[in-house]
């Protein structure tokens, strides 16, 4: 897969880069690559690849690949925290980055501490890779005031579960912000243009119909439902 091996080329660059600067710091990197790529359903990129071949039908997908793999790392971002305010050890079938970083140090409130900066650290990584995607000079603002929107998202799910001591999947709940602002972007650009055009379009270039066209829209249903 294209995101994965972006993701393993970045995680090179930046062992080489902490090596000079930090070389304690490689730990942290090392948590957040093995985290990052012990799995997942990738779900990220592909919304990500749904959405653009509804406004962008019959271009290719290369130019994705830097905005999904800053996604994936996004994501690492986010369960990194919330592993350790959830209290949750285990992650992906492997240890917890904090859970991780607390058995090698021998030390609970150290080995927390590093969980945090090795979430910081992720957040600061998938800016970086968002940074790199080739986006249209045009549509530079908007794409990283979309990005932006993102990241209050966590705060404030995390805030509701302080809040409310509900135990329910804090990680789904605060992953709904990022999908729905994707659907309801791509659905606001659909609607600007013919829809019979679209659709017509969407035929021709899509394998086996246009269930790309259909798939937006009814994921972003669904997740509604979920929510409400």
């Amino acid at each position: 897969m294209e995101v994965d091996t972006r993701l393993l080329e970045f995680f090179e660059e930046k062992k080489g880069e902490t090596g000079e600067i930090s070389p304690p710091t490689l730990e942290l990197v090392d948590e957040i690559e093995a985290l990052t790529m012990r799995g997942g359903k990738r779900l990220r990129p592909a919304v990500a690849a749904a959405g653009y071949r509804c406004v962008r039908p019959g271009h290719g997908m290369a130019r994705l690949v830097e905005l999904s793999a800053s996604l994936e790392l996004l994501q690492s971002y986010l369960l990194i925290h919330d592993d350790w305010m959830d209290g949750d050890e285990v992650r992906r079938g492997g240890d917890a980055v904090h859970a991780s970083l607390q058995q090698s140090h021998r030390d609970s409130h150290l080995g927390a501490a590093l969980g945090v900066l090795a979430g910081d650290l992720a957040s600061a990584y998938a800016w970086e890779l968002f940074l790199e995607a080739p986006y249209p000079m045009q549509a530079w603002a908007q794409a990283s005031a979309m990005f932006l929107k993102i990241q209050p998202v966590a705060p404030a799910g995390n805030r509701r579960y302080l809040s409310d001591q509900l135990r329910f999947d804090i990680h789904d709940s605060i992953q709904d912000g990022l999908p729905l602002l994707v659907f309801r972007r791509c659905i606001l650009e659909a609607r600007k243009t013919n829809r019979r055009e679209r659709r017509r379009k969407q035929h021709e270039t899509c394998d086996k119909g246009s269930k790309t066209v259909h798939f937006v829209p009814s994921l972003y249903k669904s997740i509604l439902r979920r929510r409400g």
